[in-house]
């Protein structure tokens, strides 16, 4: 950790920065160990170096909703090699995600040279940017853990924890009847005041819970009291969440006074989220949910996510209009479309001229293109999709425009050739009778080789104009067209003239001539979007009304 800048400041930074209070807590356990890598190990290989993947694994795939690590040391001690491999993870985040906190899970509390000894283990040695330890011996558990040289670390002490029997410790009333644990916390914050850590100091406190159990009343008073005594001058850590049950509605409403006031702790429901060969993908959709769930208790806004938690993996139409890529007409009480209407690349033969197909929904894919984690979540399915199908693919083309960069993101995947086609305008359109650009494709910059076989990848597929262009232009050199492969199919066709159409999005959109009867009023009247993408706001503007 940078020491010119405290734990509560960096723990804040990315907090704000990703919009997100999740702690994950890094605690195995050997049992659950994924058993593909057991047999993948070598023979007589000690299992800290499997755990030490597994949770490496995990770190890679909750990185992104996450703004802090704890690592409760005893998992590791439990594990024969553990405590090396531990610190070599810690080293793993500090190195690849540096801008997200490391704390130890040590609960340590003693007195002097041994408190001392703790500090210089997990502090200096185990590489913990932040520990918690237990007050019980007094302002000496505190103390003996201060270094002058290093007041940006942080020190947490156990207050109210998230387990149930601590009630029958931590609510006797000590002093002045009030309860231990509130005793407790007004000394930790005169502690840390008069020791000149107070910025960086924090307490242990449970997340809101159900109390009494199966009553349905949520319990949060705890967080509110703690509060009252030690305001945000201390930050909390907050386990209880996740297989504890613990409230984080409640929870955020009682003890968030903003980025860096609280970190809510989720371990076993994130890291025991599956035990197959899937638990990367498992534990990353936990911490989304996790993410997500607190992201709605702030009430942040869906443009201020992280693009990761935008994706939804059962519903890609989701998906797009997370991203604001789908437009889609309103409609009037009596179920009709209102428009405007967009104007679709496809034509029909209208003398003199060819015109547009218009309809009430579009795909914007370019919406997409732009956020690489969207981009790449449609170019996995259609490369899964490619690999599944029984066609051989030498090569992807992109079709131009929007099929260019999806092309290069699934034959990064496929490991295969990837080219791409151009358009080139030969006429253009005049939006007063009706019609768009006129343009022709060419593929001149890359050469297919004689025999091969090639994906077309599309953005959006509808009448197949593009592809009839391009299926012309392949065979021309030679090649065969294998299939074709696009985000969102809206056609309704899975095959054109015998060859296959794979998506990552089936959904059939009805499409009209200009002077049928549903859209002629709208089209006379010019409620009409004639370039979708570059009057995006206009449409965007019809759906919010």
């Amino acid at each position: 950790m940078n020491e010119q800048i405290g734990f509560r400041e960096k723990l804040r930074r990315r907090q704000q920065a990703i919009k997100s209070l999740l702690c994950v807590g890094l605690d195995p356990k050997l049992e659950k160990l994924p058993e593909h890598l057991k047999t993948n190990l070598p023979h007589n290989t000690n299992y800290a170096n499997a755990v030490l993947i597994w949770m490496m694994k995990i770190v890679d795939a909750t990185a992104p909703y996450t703004s802090m690590y704890k690592i409760n040391i005893a998992h590791w001690e439990a594990i024969p090699g553990g405590v090396e491999a531990m610190r070599v993870l810690v080293a793993y985040i500090k190195y690849n995600y540096s801008d997200i906190v490391v704390f130890g899970d040590v609960k340590r509390g003693d007195i002097g040279r041994t408190q001392e000894c703790y500090g210089i283990a997990h502090f200096e040695i185990d590489g913990f940017e932040g520990i918690n330890f237990s007050p019980y011996m007094g302002k000496d558990c505190m103390e003996a853990l201060v270094n002058k040289e290093h007041l940006g670390r942080a020190i947490v002490g156990l207050c109210y924890t998230s387990n149930p029997a601590a009630r029958q410790m931590q609510n006797v009333p000590s002093q002045n009847e009030i309860p231990y644990w509130e005793y407790v916390a007004n000394w930790q914050f005169v502690w840390a005041h008069d020791l000149g850590i107070l910025e960086n100091a924090g307490l242990v406190m449970a997340a809101a819970y159900e109390f009494p159990k199966n009553s349905g009343i949520v319990y949060s008073e705890h967080l509110k009291e703690c509060r009252e005594i030690v305001g945000d001058k201390m930050w909390f850590l907050i386990p209880g969440v996740g297989t504890q049950g613990g409230y984080i509605k409640e929870t955020v409403k009682a003890a968030h006074t903003g980025w860096g006031s609280i970190a809510i702790n989720s371990s076993s429901e994130i890291i025991f989220a599956s035990s197959k060969e899937d638990f990367a993908e498992a534990a990353a959709e936990k911490a989304k949910q996790a993410y997500l769930a607190m992201a709605e208790a702030l009430e942040i806004p869906k443009s201020e996510l992280i693009p990761e938690a935008l994706i939804d993996s059962n519903d890609h139409l989701a998906t797009l209009k997370n991203f604001d890529a789908y437009y889609k007409s309103p409609k009037d009480e009596d179920g009709k479309f209102t428009g405007p209407l967009v104007a679709y690349a496809g034509t029909y033969p209208d003398y003199p001229n060819p015109k547009n197909y218009v309809g009430f929904e579009y795909f914007n894919f370019a919406k997409i293109e732009t956020e690489p984690v969207a981009l790449d979540c449609f170019a996995k399915i259609i490369a899964k999709q490619i690999k599944e199908s029984a066609s051989v693919c030498n090569s992807v083309i992109g079709a131009p425009m929007g099929g260019i960069m999806l092309a290069s993101a699934v034959g990064r995947i496929l490991n295969c050739q990837t080219k791409f086609s151009e358009k080139k305008i030969i006429a253009l359109g005049d939006p007063e009778i009706g019609t768009k650009d006129i343009s022709r494709y060419i593929i001149d910059r890359h050469q297919l080789l004689k025999g091969s076989e090639v994906f077309i990848i599309e953005d959006v597929c509808n009448n197949f104009s593009t592809t009839a262009s391009l299926k012309k232009l392949i065979e021309a050199k030679g090649a065969k067209l294998a299939g074709i492969a696009c985000a969102i199919n809206r056609s309704g066709k899975t095959e054109w003239e015998g060859i296959p159409v794979i998506s990552a999005l089936y959904i059939p959109t009805n499409q009209y001539r200009q002077d049928d009867l549903e859209v002629s009023g709208l089209i006379e009247s010019l409620k009409i979007v004639w370039k979708p993408k570059d009057n995006w706001a206009v449409l965007k503007k019809a759906m919010e009304e």
